[in-house]
């Protein structure tokens, strides 16, 4: 990538641009909206901040009501380095394939999001799509990719695009991004536009979730669709998905 050099615009905003993207800083006028934010709004970040501590500080489990009968005696500690582990003696299992079975699906619902984690990124959705509204009123703005189905991981960004009866003309990416980071709900925030899909990558500013938002795009809405129809059809979609995932991000 070539080298980046700073400006500034002639809104004050400090913009870092480089190759194929304007990453925004921080300017002083925007610290002081953060510093007077509604008490509304410090009421909606204390409840995200307080759902992700208790969901982070206990282990995974699932819910006592989908125990099945292929739980054996549990043992009492997970291994080291394995905490989805522990709850069944996979040794009582009949046969290596019906333990790997097991674990591989303990270790699914182990990584799959929690109903505090799902209620964290429903509040950063329409978070957003508020703030979108403020901008452009004629918008639709629809989230798609894994969120619905729900086979994202806990470090899995959010994916969001604007849909509009018309083109979006003229200096539309720079536009929202400055938008968003003057409503406080946005940190880190990159315009990518020389990509084949142009979008804006940030940070929610609560709960420090990464969003890509895109506009016009409707292709992922339809594959998402058809992903869920699948899921649907075929149950065993989903722990394959998730398990194929991780895996490729530790990889």
């Amino acid at each position: 990538m070539a080298a980046s050099k700073t400006t500034r615009d002639p809104k004050g905003d400090e913009v870092e641009v480089g190759a194929d993207f304007i990453a925004f800083k921080d300017s002083d006028e925007e610290e002081s909206l953060r510093a007077n934010d509604s008490p509304h709004q410090r009421t909606q970040a204390e409840d995200i901040i307080e759902l992700q501590a208790e969901t982070s500080s206990r282990k995974r489990r699932r819910p006592q009501d989908e125990v099945s009968s292929r739980d054996m005696d549990p043992i009492r500690d997970s291994p080291p380095d394995c905490p989805w582990m522990g709850r069944h003696n996979y040794s009582r299992m009949d046969s290596v394939p019906q333990m790997l079975t097991l674990e591989l699906m303990d270790f699914v619902d182990y990584i799959s999001p929690t109903e505090e984690e799902h209620k964290v990124r429903e509040f950063v959705v329409s978070r957003i799509r508020d703030a979108v509204k403020k901008l452009w009123e004629d918008v639709d703005v629809v989230v798609f990719g894994s969120f619905e189905t729900k086979i994202y991981l806990p470090t899995s960004d959010l994916d969001m695009v604007v849909l509009r009866n018309q083109e979006f003309t003229g200096d539309y990416l720079n536009r929202l991004a400055r938008h968003l980071r003057n409503l406080s709900v946005a940190n880190e925030v990159q315009v990518i536009s020389k990509a084949k899909v142009p979008i804006i990558k940030f940070k929610e500013s609560i709960s420090n979730i990464a969003v890509d938002i895109s506009f016009n795009i409707e292709n992922g809405i339809h594959s998402g669709q058809a992903i869920s129809e699948f899921i649907q059809e075929t149950p065993a979609v989903r722990p394959l998905s998730m398990l194929i995932k991780y895996f490729l991000m530790v990889k």
